[in-house]
């Protein structure tokens, strides 16, 4: 079995002393669910001076919905995403990205911030969102700032929160109606990291795309990235749009072989499960 070194903890009671806390201790760990950060520890995987633990602050919870505009607290867990009563489009994607992480315990334990700034390629929740054009509410001891989701990852396990900031809260706007959506992730085994994961958003009228995005994940790609697709608003929905289309996701694979398949596998499922997207937010305009 697997132990943690020693390790200085503190829970803090608010927002503004957990802020505290890590300005004054720039090498600390935060930590809200623990799916990763206690796994970390156990592995000496991390070295942290502090854990500074997160996850029952009541400024960083609840799921909100106000001028058709979401507000989702980072440390939500991610079963209350896939269990929660909210049925527009977009927030339906959301769902269908949070019902496919893990197992009922991950879901149950892991938080909706981690799993979107841990900056695991595979992971669910960062493709979905880059789709709905998230927008994070970042904290850190001094004030606050905006991030668009598509300029917050850098690399794999890789992002552009500092040591002394904390997600505060994930906010998004519902598409509304006539918008279809889509989510699938690819793996070998279960609980693995996934091979690829594909998140799509669309809306046809008259035959016409009216709106488009698509997001792909998964170890295939590295980063979450989004697909340039504004070309494509305003043209009639046919099979050239959609070729063009899944040759720029395959192009993003930065496939090489290994175990979870060779690289022209990879790139074989990129292009299958982009197709699949489109088909499905394009409904009967293809």
């Amino acid at each position: 079995m697997l132990y943690p070194p020693q390790i200085n903890y503190e829970r803090p009671e608010s927002l503004s002393e957990a802020l505290s806390l890590l300005n004054d201790h720039p090498w600390s760990l935060i930590m809200a669910g623990g799916t990763i950060s206690v796994l970390s520890l156990k592995k000496r995987a991390v070295n942290a001076e502090l854990v500074v633990d997160i996850g029952r602050l009541h400024e960083l919870k609840g799921i909100d919905f106000r001028d058709g505009r979401y507000r989702i607290g980072s440390a939500v867990k991610i079963y209350e995403i896939a269990e929660s009563g909210f049925e527009g489009p977009g927030f339906s994607l959301l769902r269908q990205a949070a019902s496919s992480v893990g197992d009922p315990l991950l879901r149950n334990m892991g938080t909706v911030g981690g799993n979107v700034c841990l900056g695991d390629p595979s992971n669910d929740l960062p493709p979905a969102l880059l789709v709905l054009g998230a927008e994070l509410n970042v904290v850190n001891h001094a004030g606050a700032r905006n991030l668009n989701i598509s300029d917050f990852y850098k690399g794999p396990f890789r992002t552009s929160l500092a040591k002394n900031e904390i997600l505060d809260s994930i906010n998004f706007s519902e598409p509304g109606k006539g918008y279809r959506w889509f989510y699938y992730k690819h793996y070998i085994r279960h609980l693995d990291h996934s091979v690829v994961n594909v998140a799509a958003l669309g809306k046809v009228i008259g035959g016409r795309i009216a709106d488009l995005r698509i997001a792909v994940g998964g170890m295939s790609v590295r980063v979450p990235t989004p697909i340039e697709t504004s070309w494509a608003v305003g043209k009639h929905a046919s099979h050239e749009e959609l070729s063009r289309i899944v040759k720029s996701a395959s192009e993003k694979c930065l496939c090489t072989d290994d175990r979870q398949g060779s690289a022209e596998y990879k790139k074989r499922m990129i292009e299958k499960i982009t197709q699949m997207a489109l088909l499905s937010v394009m409904g009967d305009a293809l």
